[in-house]
């Protein structure tokens, strides 16, 4: 169970993240704070695994509580949530070793791919003494592209196996024009892509990620990269236990090209 702090100063967006993390079984919120005093003295004396920072609070900014807190060694990990997208400001808090930056407003699904993979990069430090070059690049969110040896998920015809479709996709221009940037690669979301437009269902970034040998990191990057190009959409499946799981799923072609026009 990963704790976390809140330090918002709108009671409706504190406790709209409130309510989100609740749907996260590992998550705990354990306090909420308003002001950037009251902030920095609790966090200082209290030990939480993460907090989701605003920038803009009373009587102390955000990136001060967090510079106080890196003077006292404090281990904590911060995902800024604020209005502010100056590059000053983006920087200094990069400097200040946020684990994430989002800008406000955003998707909850854009918070949830940052929730899951800041857990699966505490599970992976967990259970591992000694890390691997390809474990790294999958934490630190480096590109290494598709599996170099053959592609377990396609058949001698080059035809994905697991999607339940014999058929071949056909990518859209959306995708084709794509190309390589920070992040993200042409040949990887090519990949991604074709599988998701067969696939009959809709596949959580873990299925995705074991299916195209990937890592969830990586995974995650790209479809949060196609959801904001209006390419997938995304649904929440409750289960009876446990939290509930995030599927993705490739959207109407037509009706994207028609809304694109």
């Amino acid at each position: 169970m990963y704790r976390i702090a809140i330090v918002e100063d709108d009671p409706m967006v504190a406790k709209i993240h409130e309510q989100f993390l609740s749907s996260f079984e590992d998550l705990q919120l354990v306090e909420i704070l308003s002001k950037g005093r009251e902030a920095k003295d609790w966090l200082l004396k209290n030990d939480v695994d993460l907090i989701i920072l605003d920038l803009f609070i009373p009587e102390m900014k955000g990136l001060d509580v967090l510079l106080a807190l890196r003077q006292s060694k404090k281990e904590v990990d911060v995902i800024v949530v604020s209005a502010a997208k100056e590059k000053a400001t983006i920087e200094e808090a990069r400097h200040l070793g946020v684990y994430d930056y989002l800008i406000k407003p955003f998707s909850f699904n854009r918070l949830a791919v940052s929730l899951e993979a800041y857990m699966d990069r505490k599970k992976q430090l967990e259970k591992e003494e000694i890390l691997t070059q390809k474990q790294l690049d999958q934490m630190f969110c480096f590109n290494t592209g598709i599996p170099a040896h053959k592609d377990p998920t396609k058949n001698n015809e080059g035809s994905f196996t697991n999607t339940g479709s014999k058929e071949k996709a056909s990518l859209p221009k959306a995708i084709l024009k794509v190309e390589d940037t920070k992040g993200i690669q042409k040949e990887t979301l090519h990949y991604i892509a074709e599988y998701l437009m067969l696939l009959k269902e809709g596949k959580s970034a873990g299925e995705l990620a074991e299916h195209l040998e990937l890592g969830r990191v990586t995974i995650r990057r790209y479809l949060e990269f196609l959801y904001e190009q209006g390419l997938v959409s995304m649904s929440i499946e409750y289960g009876s236990v446990g939290r509930p799981k995030y599927l993705y799923r490739w959207k109407n072609l037509e009706q994207y090209e028609q809304n694109k026009l």
